[in-house]
C-alpha cells in the first residue's frame, strides 16, 4: 500500500504531462509570428559585447531574462522555429511544476498539488497563446519566477524569494507588484507563527524590496517605456467603462475554468463546498495575488489573454484546497469517480483545445512559408534590394495577421540582410521587383 501511495503522484504527473503534450505538441514551433521576429533578430549573440547588451537592450519593453532565452535558442536552433517552440512547452511544464511546489508549500498533498497545476495549465485561456506564440514565453517566464518567489516566502527563505523576484521583474513588468503581494502573504501567514506580524513581514520580504530597487536602477539605464511615454496600445486608461470591461474579461479568462472544475467535482461527489479556516486562508491569499497581479494590466487598453496567465494561479490554488476538502470528506466510490473524470474529461476535450490552437498555428505556418519564399527570392535574385508583398486579408491567414507592422523585420531576419519590403494591396506591384503573392491562404513567388 505504501508503494502504491508513493507511485500516485508520479502517475498523476505523467498523466498531466501526456495530456499537455497531446494538446500543444502538434502545434509548437511552426513559425515566427509578429514580435517573434524582433526577439529572434535582436538577440543573436556573436560576441561578449552582445552578451553584455542583453542586460540593457530594449525594444520598448525591458525584459532581459526573456531576451536571454531567445539568445540561447538562436544559438542552439538558428532560424528553425521548432526548437523555440519546444522551449515554450518546457517552460509551461516548469511553470506547472513550480505551481505544484507552491501548492505543497501551502500544505496540499503532492497529488492534489499536481491537480492544481493541471487546473492552471488546462485553462482554455492564456495558456495556448503563451505556448504557441513564441513571444508568449514572457508570461511563462514571469509565472515561473513569481511562483518560486512565493514558495520561498511560504517556506521562510527570504534571500531565495528576493532572487526569484528580481528574475521575475526582469522577465515582465507585472512582477514589480511582487513585494506588495508577498508582503500581504507574509501578513496572512503570520497568523500561524508566534512571531509578530511586522517582524515576519520585514524578515521574509526585505530582499524582494531590494530586488525592486535593483530592477528600477537597471531599468533607468535603458530607454524602456513607462506609463507616461508608452504607445497608445500600452498607455494607461482610467475611464470606468474601460476598466470595468477589462475587469470582467480578465475575471472570465482567469477564473471561469477553475469555477467549472469546482462545480463539476462537487456535482460528481454530490456535496456542497464548505468554508473552513483553511479555505478562508487560501481565499485571502488568492485575493491578494489576484489583485496584485492585475494591478497594472487592468489599466492597459491593449487587452491580452497573456495578462490572465499569472492571475489564474489564484483560482487554481483555491480549487486545489476545495478539491482536497471534498476528497477528505468523500467515500472511496466517489474517489474513483473523481479520478476517472480527471483523466477522461481532458481527453474528451482534446478536440476543443486543438480547435482553439488553430488561430495561432495557421499564421505560424504561413510565417514559415513566407520565410521560405523570401529565402528563395534571395537565392534566385541575390541583387534584389526590395520585395513586393501582395496580401490577401479575406482570411485570417494573411501577412497582416502574421506580422502586423513587423513585415520589414521578418524580411531582414529571413534574408539575413536589409531588403526593402513593400506592401501592395492592389493587383500589381512595381515592375522589376520580385513579388510574393498570397491568395486564398497560399503563397507564390512571381
Amino acid at each position: 500500500m505504501t508503494a502504491r501511495r508513493a507511485a500516485t503522484p508520479l502517475v498523476a504527473a505523467l498523466v498531466l504531462l501526456t495530456i499537455l503534450t497531446a494538446i500543444y505538441g502538434p502545434g509548437i514551433g511552426k513559425g515566427f509570428v509578429k514580435d517573434d521576429v524582433v526577439w529572434v533578430g535582436a538577440n543573436h549573440v556573436t560576441s561578449w559585447n552582445d552578451v553584455h547588451a542583453l542586460l540593457f537592450r530594449t525594444d520598448g519593453f525591458y525584459r532581459p531574462v526573456v531576451a536571454t532565452t531567445f539568445a540561447l535558442d538562436r544559438a542552439a536552433y538558428g532560424l528553425e522555429p521548432f526548437g523555440f517552440g519546444v522551449t515554450n512547452l518546457i517552460l509551461l511544464l516548469i511553470g506547472a511544476a513550480a505551481l505544484a511546489y507552491l501548492a505543497t508549500s501551502l500544505g496540499l498533498p503532492v497529488t492534489t498539488a499536481i491537480a492544481v497545476a493541471g487546473v492552471w495549465a488546462l485553462n482554455f485561456h492564456a495558456v495556448n497563446m503563451a505556448v504557441l506564440w513564441l513571444s508568449g514565453r514572457t508570461a511563462l517566464c514571469v509565472v515561473i519566477a513569481t511562483l518560486l518567489a512565493a514558495a520561498a516566502v511560504v517556506r521562510g527563505r527570504p534571500v531565495v524569494a528576493g532572487t526569484a523576484a528580481l528574475v521575475a521583474m526582469l522577465a515582465k513588468e507585472e512582477a514589480v507588484m511582487l513585494p506588495f503581494i508577498l508582503s500581504g502573504w507574509a501578513w496572512v501567514l503570520a497568523e500561524e507563527s508566534s512571531e509578530s506580524h511586522t517582524a515576519r513581514i520585514v524578515r521574509l520580504t526585505w530582499p524582494t524590496w531590494l530586488a525592486l530597487a535593483i530592477y528600477f536602477a537597471l531599468r533607468a539605464q535603458t530607454a524602456a517605456m513607462t506609463p507616461m511615454n508608452a504607445t497608445d496600445a500600452y498607455r494607461f486608461v482610467l475611464s470606468p467603462g474601460a476598466l470595468m470591461g477589462n475587469a470582467l474579461e480578465y475575471l472570465d479568462r482567469a477564473c471561469t475554468f477553475s469555477a467549472i472544475v469546482v462545480i463539476v467535482a462537487h456535482l460528481i461527489a454530490w456535496r456542497r463546498p464548505a468554508i473552513t479556516p483553511a479555505i478562508t486562508r487560501v481565499l485571502l491569499l488568492a485575493a491578494i495575488w489576484f489583485a496584485g497581479t492585475f494591478a497594472l494590466t487592468i489599466f492597459v487598453p491593449n487587452r491580452s489573454s497573456l495578462y490572465a496567465l499569472l492571475p489564474s494561479v489564484a483560482p487554481a490554488l483555491v480549487t486545489g484546497f476545495l478539491l482536497q476538502q471534498l476528497w477528505d470528506g468523500s467515500a472511496r466510490a466517489v474517489h474513483r469517480r473523481l479520478v476517472t473524470a480527471a483523466v477522461i474529461l481532458p481527453i474528451l476535450l482534446l478536440p476543443v483545445y486543438w480547435s482553439r490552437n488553430v488561430r495561432w498555428v495557421e499564421i505560424a505556418e504561413l510565417s514559415s512559408e513566407t520565410f521560405a519564399a523570401i529565402q528563395r527570392v534571395v537565392g534566385e535574385r541575390p541583387d534584389a534590394d526590395r520585395i513586393v508583398f501582395h496580401d490577401d486579408r479575406s482570411t485570417r491567414r494573411s501577412f497582416a495577421n502574421a506580422y502586423d507592422q513587423l513585415l520589414p523585420e521578418a524580411v531582414r531576419l529571413a534574408a539575413g540582410r536589409d531588403i526593402h519590403a513593400e506592401i501592395d494591396t492592389g493587383q500589381t506591384g512595381r515592375s522589376g521587383a520580385p513579388r510574393i503573392v498570397l491568395e486564398n491562404g497560399r503563397i507564390r513567388v512571381d
